[in-house]
């Protein structure tokens, strides 16, 4: 009914009627995010999940069919969107906004975000991918507007040359165990800038 309440996935029935249990949602994701982080995607199987979980296969299979259903299922959970802040100045805009995106992958999804290859991640980080661009773009866009930036800056160039070196970095924060540096973000929007002013 137009206007009426919106479910979410947790409240839909299954084929046999029952209501979906949320804590058994839970225990699969908890799951999931567990096994990746601990010894990555290649260790990842419905099986492993399912005992990880403490639940039945056949309780994981209902929700997700296959692998890459149920890592697409996880991502879709801790993708949260980012706010598009407005400081009057493309660069505190830029620095706010890395730094969101920094949040995200360090608390949200800690190993699990770059440890996802394309194909298993699917749909899910395609839309991850657009709304980051959305974001950036507008950004971007005000910058231009305010005569902070050039004219003719190229918005696809402009949103690798921001995200990827977050990514990169964080990735090989990681790996190495050691903390990235506090002022990585400050330090990476003033260097992009001076390119682009």
């Amino acid at each position: 009914m137009p206007g009426g309440p919106q479910r979410s996935n947790l409240d839909e029935r299954p084929p046999g009627g029952r209501k979906r249990d949320p804590a058994v949602d839970s225990a699969i994701a908890a799951a999931t995010r567990a096994i990746v982080d601990e010894d990555g995607l290649d260790a990842l199987s419905i099986e492993a999940v399912a005992r990880r979980a403490g639940v039945a296969r056949a309780t994981v299979y209902r929700r997700w069919p296959n692998k890459n259903a149920l890592v697409q299922g996880l991502l879709e959970q801790v993708a949260l969107s980012v706010s598009i802040p407005d400081h009057g100045d493309v660069r505190a805009d830029l620095v706010d906004l890395l730094q969101q995106e920094l949040r995200f992958i360090e608390h949200e999804s800690g190993r699990l975000y770059p440890s996802l290859s394309v194909s298993a991640a699917g749909g899910a980080l395609t839309d991850i991918v657009r709304q980051r661009k959305a974001s950036l773009n507008t950004v971007l866009r005000r910058g231009i507007e305010r005569r902070q930036l050039r004219e003719n800056i190229d918005p696809e160039l402009g949103f690798f040359l921001f995200w990827a070196p977050v990514y990169y970095r964080y990735m090989i924060a990681v790996a190495e165990e050691t903390p990235m540096e506090p002022d990585f973000i400050a330090r990476l929007v003033d260097e992009a800038l001076a390119g682009l002013a």
